[in-house]
């Protein structure tokens, strides 16, 4: 994406130092794919004033950019403003009073925060207590490798899974806004953008939760749901 951009900017005739802007750019980069707990609407403001301050940028260029960005996001499952009409998804997001806010995030992060990743795997029932147990003791034989390792060599969890609650649920957990149910499954790869789609239809029709679909097509067990909307 960058290399495109700066294509443009040389054909344009700007004279463009290409170490500096390609770092910088890639810091950018970098902020809005990995700043998941801002909502989408924020973090695109937030990039695109960046990207303003570069002198070889302009709106048009910067409005490139930050398209092209989100469908890199939609590709990682990362929050995008925009709707995608072709599967019928809006990824809104629900913002809290002020202090509700504050006391209920911070509640559910210290909370989350005490638990120990095989804890948070094992109370949400993507892993038993066997595999549990399993994992600690060759740890115990290898202490070099992670817990969430372990679990993805086994074939038992992705690795998004694991990223998941080891790195983003704490974050997404300790902002003060929360998104719908099924965007936390989708980040944590426990259901894809088709079977999205399909509860979401299904919702529309039968009026039903988004959770009691999923867990009653099996694709996500209820202890999973029951256990993630405790903290969201």
């Amino acid at each position: 994406m960058m290399l495109g951009l700066l294509s443009h900017l040389q054909k344009s005739g700007k004279r463009v130092s290409e170490t500096t802007l390609a770092t910088q750019m890639r810091r950018i980069e970098d902020y809005y794919l990995g700043a998941t707990d801002i909502p989408p609407d924020v973090r695109r403001q937030v990039a695109y004033r960046k990207l303003l301050v570069l002198p070889t940028f302009n709106a048009k260029l910067a409005a490139v950019a930050i398209s092209q960005w989100n469908d890199v996001a939609r590709s990682k499952g990362i929050p995008v403003a925009q709707s995608d009409r072709s599967q019928g998804r809006v990824i809104p997001f629900r913002r809290m009073q002020p202090e509700q806010a504050r006391a209920s995030a911070m509640q559910a992060w210290q909370s989350l925060t005490s638990l120990r990743l095989g804890q948070m795997l094992g109370e949400s029932g993507l892993l038993t207590a066997e595999q549990v147990d399993l994992i600690v003791t060759l740890q115990l034989d290898d202490r070099t490798q992670r817990f969430g390792e372990i679990a993805v060599q086994q074939g038992w969890l992705a690795q998004e899974t694991v990223d998941f609650f080891a790195d983003r649920l704490p974050k997404l957990v300790k902002a003060p806004w929360r998104y719908p149910l099924g965007q936390y499954l989708r980040m944590a790869a426990l259901l894809d953008d088709e079977q999205t789609s399909t509860i979401l239809m299904e919702q529309k029709l039968k009026r039903t939760r988004f959770g009691e679909i999923a867990a009653a097509k099996g694709w996500v067990k209820r202890q999973t749901i029951d256990w993630l909307l405790e903290y969201i």
